[in-house]
């Protein structure tokens, strides 16, 4: 039995589509949180409920693939301090062996900037972490 794939060009309609739909989907669970039903998603994004299903299964599937977004966007911007500090905390151990001053125990400047960058995460994220998954266990 021969698969069936799609044409690259319909592949990135149906993948920018699918981004659309979870941007109104973000935007209507910030408004009425995690009990919003696929019903008022789909209106949210202009279109019908079985369309809607044509990308997601279930609200659990839309409500884990912003968790999803967010998930991604945090673990960049932590690696990314996570460098900063690395590189920072590299230059103070120069400059220190060069001044004979000991930089051991000194926090680097960057050394909270994770944690900010991690409180950047829109409020309502943990409680769609709340949700149930399709397994039937919850996401802590």
């Amino acid at each position: 039995m021969a698969t069936r794939t799609m044409h690259p060009d319909r592949t990135r309609q149906r993948e920018l589509r699918r981004e659309e739909l979870l941007d109104a989907a973000d935007r209507i669970v910030r408004n009425r949180g995690r009990d919003t039903s696929m019903d008022e998603i789909a209106a949210e994004a202009g279109i019908s409920p079985g369309s809607l299903y044509q990308y997601f299964p279930n609200k659990d599937s839309v409500l884990s693939a912003i968790v999803g977004r967010y998930s991604d966007e945090v673990a960049t911007r932590v690696t990314a301090a996570g460098a900063r500090r690395d590189r920072d905390h590299g230059r103070e151990r120069q400059h220190g062996e060069r001044e004979g001053t000991r930089t051991h125990g000194a926090a680097a400047p960057h050394e909270h900037e994770a944690d900010e960058t991690v409180a950047g995460v829109p409020l309502h994220v943990p409680t769609i972490l709340q949700c149930r998954t399709p397994f039937g266990n919850t996401h802590r």
